[in-house]
Protein backbone atom coordinates (compact mmCIF):
# COMPACT_ATOMS: atom_id res chain seq x y z
CA UNK A 1 0.00 0.00 0.00
CA UNK A 2 0.97 3.29 -0.57
CA UNK A 3 -0.45 6.88 0.64
CA UNK A 4 -0.41 8.36 -2.77
CA UNK A 5 0.69 7.54 -6.69
CA UNK A 6 3.74 9.97 -6.35
CA UNK A 7 6.74 8.56 -7.93
CA UNK A 8 8.90 8.72 -4.88
CA UNK A 9 6.48 7.08 -3.06
CA UNK A 10 6.19 4.19 -5.35
CA UNK A 11 10.15 4.08 -5.88
CA UNK A 12 10.13 3.45 -1.98
CA UNK A 13 7.64 1.15 -2.15
CA UNK A 14 9.57 -0.97 -5.00
CA UNK A 15 12.42 -1.15 -3.67
CA UNK A 16 11.72 -0.83 -0.20
CA UNK A 17 13.68 2.03 0.53
CA UNK A 18 12.75 5.15 2.23
CA UNK A 19 10.85 7.97 0.49
CA UNK A 20 13.60 10.91 1.33
CA UNK A 21 16.37 8.07 0.11
CA UNK A 22 13.69 7.77 -3.24
CA UNK A 23 13.24 11.30 -3.37
CA UNK A 24 17.26 11.89 -3.63
CA UNK A 25 17.50 9.20 -6.60
CA UNK A 26 14.54 11.11 -8.71
CA UNK A 27 17.13 14.23 -8.00
CA UNK A 28 20.33 12.86 -9.00
CA UNK A 29 18.67 11.35 -12.71
CA UNK A 30 18.81 8.15 -11.47
CA UNK A 31 15.40 7.11 -12.09
CA UNK A 32 13.41 6.49 -15.34
CA UNK A 33 9.82 5.71 -16.17
CA UNK A 34 9.02 4.44 -19.12
CA UNK A 35 12.19 4.65 -20.39
CA UNK A 36 12.83 8.34 -20.08
CA UNK A 37 14.53 9.98 -17.14
CA UNK A 38 12.46 11.42 -14.46
CA UNK A 39 13.31 14.25 -11.90
CA UNK A 40 10.38 15.36 -10.42
CA UNK A 41 9.10 13.35 -7.13
CA UNK A 42 5.88 14.29 -7.57
CA UNK A 43 4.88 12.51 -10.94
CA UNK A 44 1.78 11.04 -10.89
CA UNK A 45 2.21 7.15 -12.08
CA UNK A 46 -0.13 4.98 -13.97
CA UNK A 47 -1.26 1.46 -14.01
CA UNK A 48 1.07 0.12 -16.58
CA UNK A 49 3.95 2.03 -15.97
CA UNK A 50 7.71 0.70 -15.95
CA UNK A 51 10.56 1.90 -13.16
CA UNK A 52 14.34 1.69 -13.71
CA UNK A 53 16.48 2.99 -10.50
CA UNK A 54 20.41 2.58 -11.63
CA UNK A 55 21.33 0.29 -8.72
CA UNK A 56 18.24 -1.32 -7.82
CA UNK A 57 16.54 -2.64 -10.56
CA UNK A 58 13.52 -2.57 -12.76
CA UNK A 59 9.90 -3.03 -11.86
CA UNK A 60 6.03 -2.60 -13.53
CA UNK A 61 3.49 -1.14 -11.51
CA UNK A 62 0.78 -4.17 -12.62
CA UNK A 63 -1.97 -3.27 -11.07
CA UNK A 64 -3.88 -0.27 -8.72
CA UNK A 65 -6.36 -1.39 -6.59
CA UNK A 66 -9.03 0.42 -4.01
CA UNK A 67 -8.46 2.15 -0.54
CA UNK A 68 -7.79 0.40 2.21
CA UNK A 69 -9.53 1.13 5.35
CA UNK A 70 -7.15 3.74 6.14
CA UNK A 71 -7.59 5.35 3.13
CA UNK A 72 -4.40 4.24 1.60
CA UNK A 73 -4.35 3.01 -2.47
CA UNK A 74 -3.28 -0.45 -2.64
CA UNK A 75 -1.15 -1.36 -5.53
CA UNK A 76 0.46 -4.44 -7.31
CA UNK A 77 4.24 -4.14 -8.31
CA UNK A 78 6.19 -6.58 -10.46
CA UNK A 79 9.80 -6.95 -10.32
CA UNK A 80 11.98 -7.86 -13.22
CA UNK A 81 14.66 -10.75 -12.17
Amino acid sequence: TVATLRLDSVISSAFRISRTKAAELIRSGRVEVNWRMCDKGDHICAQGDVFTARGFGKCTLAEVGGLSKKGRMTIRLERYQ
